[in-house]
């Protein structure tokens, strides 16, 4: 009898076991759970159902087993891991992902909606709301114009150009794969060359092993009995080396899987691949065993091709690789609905792939239909591109019903859409898009396009983007785009209204691009020399450009700034920035704050400072009259920071006030004194203070500590006003736990007690003597002073004795 069985079999057991506290799975229950939840989703995605009941009762078991993952495990309970079955077996639309649920939410849901729950093949699920039954709010645009590949590739050539020659030899290995995903000939040419030993630096490169599996990872991608010859030849030169990887590139090209456990011997696989080639004519001709391998059924027991194709797509469990070859036969046909299939990718339980099919499914509709659809989100926003369950339920239910609207137009290549209700192209939401592309020179297009839209446009239209940094965009491009591109967007237009260009001429661009190519100091500064001298118009532009290409070409960009600092330099010597430069100069010189602009930007104060108290008057001139409350602060802070550069001590309500401003004073040089008056107001300040306002102070207390504060250390000793918040995250043999905690007043108050006298008390010790207080530097003292305010009445008893 099967584990599952046996699981089955004592569910009574275990419904009479359900505690009232957590407890932990022994090992072998652990063992059990797993192979019944398994067994549990496999069963509901073969379309039987008569494994809910067991289903319902693990909804309600509360006990602790351990979850083995990438990085490591973690504690959940036996309910959490039910949870997950259902929403990966199922799609029932009363149930949201990720809010919990229990046996009885799910029992009552079944019961009432019983007769709409069906199984659908296309999803592989249980659902209630079928594909296709229900209609979607949409609109069609025409298809933005796919990246130019041969662009792509000439960039690929160039980035791996200028890696070898820096011996850098990993980022070869890193972009081999992608140049495959190109899939176009040149692209396979490159692939040859490099199998050849051009291009990566053979004679000096340490990873010559690493390189030859890249090049087979990226020969995935090229249909042909060339390409996997290629990579017979290829595995053979490694000589075991690999552990068998080339297999999963075969099935690829070929079609054909030939199993392979760990320990397989590589050349027998290789030889028995070989013989498989030999034996067969052609590319098709081996796809087509490969399909008849994946599934004993027989292509004539259908209705014709695409029923057999469309089988073997929606089998539950099937490979990757023989879904992507039943995907391109089925459009090979040209038959529509392939598009159903390609819709269904995301949605699907097959979707498991390392070649990243779902991801590709958009764009293979698009480049098919000459279409890009938007339906609604879960905000019922229309969107094409949101990556999210309920968009991709919306375009499965418009392709299930629309499929049929497309006509195969052998003139365009592709299917043609037959209705008229096509809008314009949101160019926008195209260039936002374009930032999460894998092509660099596409995704640094659309930064430059997306920068010259009016501040408001785009930033409404990056609402709503991962985090501040629009997570997952192109590692190409600025960090902290979210709050740059607005930074950068209102700078070019404060040009344009000041007329001055906001793109680079053809000139400046070509130079611009030598000195991204050029590989040493000596190269850039030859280059630079060539360039035209910034004039206040041209300026900003190049700035930006060095914004733009920071990550892309760092060293250029190092060169580009250093140079134009220069410039800067010269210019505050002749007194030639005035009036509304001036203004732009302080507004870029605020944004480096705002935005995290490291580059010649965050050099504009130490510029204005090496200029001499004639710029630093200039600029309490235009203060006074300023109304742009950024340049005015701006303005401020500089004047202040300067003033503390100058100063050697200060005040406590100095130190306060200038770290208001932007302009921190280091503790050693704030003058506390020691007096009861002076110390009494140096602690009230605490009352009622920010948390920013309290910490500085406590800092100032530490620093300057002493006897005589001993009173009034005490008198906050016992103050719980959160003054931080953090975390710990650690591991035990249960799993991994992450804790939150508060710092307080309290404990630093505590704290700063420990360090004048020396000693501790141990924490949850009520009585006893103190102990040696030993201060570690090990990363941990952040930690260590959490919860000390509960010390405080054994402190003052100590003290009082």
């Amino acid at each position: 009898m099967s584990r599952f069985l046996l699981f089955c079999c004592a569910l009574g057991w275990w419904v009479a076991y359900l505690p009232g506290q957590s407890t932990l799975l022994s090992a072998e229950e652990q063992e059990t759970l797993r192979d019944s939840l398994w067994q549990i989703s496999l069963t509901l995605e073969a379309g039987d159902s008569s494994v809910i009941k067991p289903l319902l009762i693990l909804l309600d078991d509360q006990r602790l087993t351990i979850q083995k993952h990438y990085f490591g495990q973690d504690t959940v309970m036996v309910s959490q891991l039910a949870e997950k079955v259902v929403f990966r077996s199922t799609y029932l639309e009363g149930l949201t992902w990720g809010e919990p649920i229990n046996g009885t939410m799910l029992r009552n849901y079944w019961r009432d909606t019983s007769r709409r729950i069906v199984f659908s093949p296309l999803l592989g699920r249980f659902t209630d709301v079928p594909p296709g039954t229900r209609a979607v709010r949409h609109e069609l645009q025409p298809a933005p114009l796919p990246n130019g590949k041969a662009e792509q590739l000439a960039d690929y050539r160039s980035r791996i150009a200028r890696a070898v020659a820096q011996k850098d030899f990993y980022l070869p290995v890193e972009l081999i794969p992608e140049i495959g995903e190109l899939g176009t000939s040149e692209a396979f040419e490159y692939l040859k060359e490099c199998a050849a030993g051009q291009h990566w630096g053979k004679s000096e490169s340490p990873r010559h092993n690493q390189i030859m599996g890249a090049i087979i990872k990226g020969l995935a991608h090229h249909q042909s009995l060339e390409a996997a010859q290629l990579v017979l030849e290829l595995t053979r030169r490694l000589e075991g080396w690999g552990n068998n990887g080339f297999i999963e590139s075969m099935n690829w090209i070929t079609g054909i899987h030939l199993e392979a456990g760990p320990w397989a011997d590589q050349d027998s696989l290789v030889e028995e691949y070989q013989r498989i080639l030999d034996s067969l004519p052609s590319l098709h001709a081996l796809q087509t065993l490969g399909l008849q391998r994946a599934d004993p059924v027989r292509p004539e027991d259908f209705s014709d091709r695409g029923a057999y194709l469309e089988h073997l797509i929606v089998r539950p469990g099937q490979k990757d690789f023989v879904l992507f070859h039943a995907l391109r036969e089925l459009e090979a046909l040209h038959d529509p609905r392939v598009l159903v299939h390609l819709a269904a990718l995301p949605l699907h339980e097959n979707i498991f792939s390392s070649r990243g099919l779902t991801r590709a499914s958009r764009r293979r509709l698009e480049g098919l239909t000459g279409v890009r659809l938007l339906v609604e989100n879960d905000q019922g926003e229309l969107v094409a591109d949101a990556n999210q369950r309920v968009k991709f339920r919306n375009a499965l239910h418009y392709w299930v019903k629309h499929y049929g609207e497309y006509a195969w137009s052998d003139t365009m290549g592709r299917f043609v859409y037959q209705g008229n209700d096509v809008m314009p192209l949101d160019t926008v939401a195209v260039g936002i898009e374009r930032l999460y592309q894998k092509d660099a020179a596409a995704a640094v297009r659309a930064v430059e396009k997306l920068i010259q839209l009016p501040v408001d446009t785009l930033q409404e239209r990056l609402k709503g983007r991962h985090f501040t940094a629009l997570h997952g965009a192109n590692k190409a491009l600025p960090f902290s785009l979210k709050t740059k591109l607005p930074a950068l967007a209102e700078v070019l237009a404060i040009c344009r209204a000041l007329e001055y260009p906001t793109r680079l001429s053809k000139l400046a661009e070509d130079q611009l691009e030598r000195l991204a190519s050029a590989a040493n100091d000596a190269d850039r500064n030859k280059i630079l020399s060539t360039l035209n001298v910034p004039t206040k118009e041209s300026v900003t532009a190049l700035e930006v450009w060095g914004y733009v290409h920071a990550r892309r070409y760092p060293d250029a960009v190092e060169a580009l700034n250093d140079w134009l600092n220069d410039w800067y330099v010269e210019q505050w010597k002749t007194k030639a920035i005035s009036g509304e430069d001036l203004r732009l100069y302080l507004l870029k010189s605020a944004l480096h704050r705002r935005g995290s602009f490291r580059g010649i930007w965050q050099k504009f104060e130490t510029i204005i400072q090496g200029a001499g108290p004639g710029a630093l008057y200039t600029l309490k001139v235009l203060g006074e009259k300023e109304t742009d409350e950024r340049i005015s602060k701006e303005i401020t802070g500089i004047l202040v920071r300067d003033q503390v550069r100058r100063q050697d001590h200060f005040s406590v309500a100095e130190y306060l006030d200038f770290g208001a401003l932007g302009a921190p004073v280091p503790v050693e040089q704030v003058v506390v004194e020691l007096t009861p008056g002076a110390l009494r107001s140096l602690f009230d300040r605490f009352a009622g203070s920010s948390k920013a306002v309290r910490y500085r102070l406590i800092q100032v207390v530490d620093h300057h500590r002493d006897i005589a504060m001993v009173p009034y250390l005490l008198n906050l000793a016992s103050d719980t006003t959160i003054v931080e918040k953090s975390f710990v995250s650690f591991r035990t043999d249960e799993g991994r736990f992450t804790e939150h905690y508060s710092l307080r007043q309290g404990d630093y108050m505590v704290s700063i007690l420990e360090k004048l006298y020396g000693i501790y008390f141990k924490e949850g010790m009520e009585e006893g003597p103190p102990e040696e207080l030993v201060i570690r530097n090990d990363g941990l003292q952040h930690l260590r002073l959490r919860d000390k305010w509960r010390q405080a009445q054994r402190w003052r008893a100590w003290l009082r004795d």
